[in-house]
C-alpha cells in the first residue's frame, strides 16, 4: 500500500516544475524537529526525536488563476509527513496509512460576493489550514508547539473531509464564515445516516489591533458505519453522539511589544474535551458536558518571543454506562522562539498539565500529572 502511494505521487511531484510554468504555483513547507521528553506519573519517561514539535512538517502546493472582473480561482494541496521516520501524517480510521495531501486539499472560487471552497479541510473553530479561525487567535502557541497547544484542553481542532465553507465579503471590519461536511472521515455513503456529519458559522470581528473570533459547530457522530482499514464496518455498536454542540471565542489584542490572548468554549453532548476527556457511553447516550477557558500573551524579547498561557476544563461525561462522570484539567506552558534568519528559527516549551477524572463506581479516581519539554529547529522554504 505504501509503495502504491509513492508510485501514485511520483507523476505528481515530477511534473511540478510544468504546473509551475504553467500558472501561478508555488511550492512551499515547513521542516521541524527536535527533542521531545515527556513524564507522566506512575510511567517511565519517554525521550527521542520527533516531529513537528513547533509546527508540523509538511511540503505543499499552492497557486491562483485571476479570471478578471474580481473572479479568481485558487487551489491548495498540502502534504503532512513526519521528520523522525519520514512517513506521512494525519493518519485516521479512514486513512490508517496518512494521506497524500492531509493537512488540506482545496479549491477555491474567489468572487466580489464572497470565496467558495470545497475538499479537505480544517474546521472553522479549529486552527488548522485556510479555514481555521481559532487557533492562532486563541493562544501565543496556536494548535502547535507541542504539549503547549491550545487543543489540549479544547475541542474542535479537526480537519474534516468532503467539506464545502463559505467566507463572506469584509463589512465594517467583519466576515462571516459557513461551513458543512457531508462525512467527516472518509468516503460519502448512499445512506445519509451513514455519514459523520459537521455544520459550523463563525464571524470574525478586526479592528487594528483587536481582532475577535466567535462561532458555534453541530456534529453528528452517531453513524451506523465507519471506514476502518480500508473496510467499511458496522458501528452501530459503539456509536454515541448524534448532536454534539460547542460554542468557542476568542479575543486578542497586540499592543505592540506585547500581545494579548484569551479564549472560552462550552460544550454540549461532545465526544472529547480536547486530549483529556472522551466520552465513553454506550449507543445512543449523552456525551460531554463542560467548559474551557484560556490566557496567554507573546512578549517580544531579545529579538525573539516568550510565549506563556494557562488554560482550565472543567466537565462531565453525561452517558449512563460512563466509566468516568466528572473531570477538570489544567495546563501551563512557557516556550521561546529565536529566529536564526527569515526562514530558520530555534525554540523551546514547556509544558505541565494536570488531569482529574472522577470514577462512577470506584472509589479510586483517575489523577495524572504531566511534564513535557522540547528544544528543536523548525525551517521554512
Amino acid at each position: 500500500m505504501k509503495l502504491l502511494k509513492i508510485a501514485t505521487s511520483l507523476p505528481l511531484l515530477l511534473a511540478a516544475p510544468l504546473l509551475m510554468a504553467a500558472s501561478q504555483v508555488e511550492l512551499y513547507g515547513i521542516v521541524d524537529g527536535g527533542l521531545y521528553v515527556k513524564k507522566t506519573s506512575g510511567k517511565d519517561t519517554t525521550i527521542g526525536i520527533d516531529s513537528g514539535r513547533k509546527s508540523g512538517s509538511r511540503w505543499g502546493l499552492r497557486g491562483s488563476e485571476d479570471l478578471g472582473n474580481g473572479y479568481t480561482v485558487s487551489f491548495k494541496l498540502e502534504n503532512g509527513f513526519k521528520l523522525d521516520n519520514g512517513e506521512m501524517d494525519q493518519a485516521s480510521a479512514a486513512a490508517p496509512e496518512g494521506r497524500m495531501f492531509g493537512r488540506e486539499a482545496t479549491l477555491n472560487f474567489h468572487t466580489p460576493y464572497g470565496t467558495i471552497g470545497m475538499g479537505r479541510m480544517g474546521g472553522l473553530l479549529s486552527g488548522m489550514g485556510t479555514y481555521g479561525l481559532m487557533g492562532t487567535n486563541s493562544s501565543p502557541f496556536a494548535a502547535a508547539w507541542s504539549d503547549a497547544k491550545y487543543n489540549l484542553l479544547f475541542t474542535g481542532n479537526n480537519r474534516y473531509d468532503n467539506t464545502i465553507a463559505y467566507k463572506s465579503p469584509t463589512f465594517n471590519n467583519l466576515t462571516l464564515y459557513a461551513q458543512y461536511s457531508f462525512n467527516a472521515d472518509g468516503p460519502e455513503y448512499e445512506t445519509w445516516r451513514d455519514n459523520s456529519e459537521m455544520a459550523s458559522v463563525a464571524a470574525t470581528y478586526i479592528s487594528g489591533p483587536l481582532k475577535v473570533v466567535g462561532g458555534v459547530q453541530w456534529r453528528d457522530t452517531g453513524i451506523s458505519k465507519k471506514l476502518t482499514d480500508g473496510v467499511v464496518k458496522d458501528n452501530s455498536a459503539t456509536q454515541r453522539q448524534k448532536n454534539a454542540l460547542m460554542a468557542a471565542t476568542s479575543v486578542s489584542y497586540d499592543f505592540g511589544t506585547w500581545k494579548l490572548y484569551t479564549a472560552a468554549q462550552l460544550l454540549h453532548g461532545a465526544e472529547a474535551a480536547g486530549t483529556v476527556m472522551t466520552a465513553s457511553g454506550k449507543r445512543g447516550e449523552k456525551g460531554l458536558d463542560g467548559y474551557a477557558l484560556s490566557l496567554g500573551a507573546n512578549v517580544k524579547l531579545y529579538g525573539g518571543d516568550l510565549k506563556a498561557a494557562v488554560a482550565y476544563a472543567d466537565g462531565e461525561d453525561k452517558g449512563k454506562t460512563a466509566s468516568y462522570g466528572d473531570y477538570e484539567a489544567v495546563q501551563s506552558s512557557l516556550g521561546y522562539l529565536y529566529p536564526l534568519s527569515k526562514r530558520t528559527s530555534v525554540y523551546t516549551v514547556f509544558s505541565y498539565w494536570h488531569v482529574r477524572k472522577v470514577h462512577k463506581t470506584v472509589a479510586t479516581n483517575s489523577v495524572t500529572d504531566n511534564f513535557s519539554f522540547a528544544l528543536g529547529l523548525s525551517h521554512k522554504f
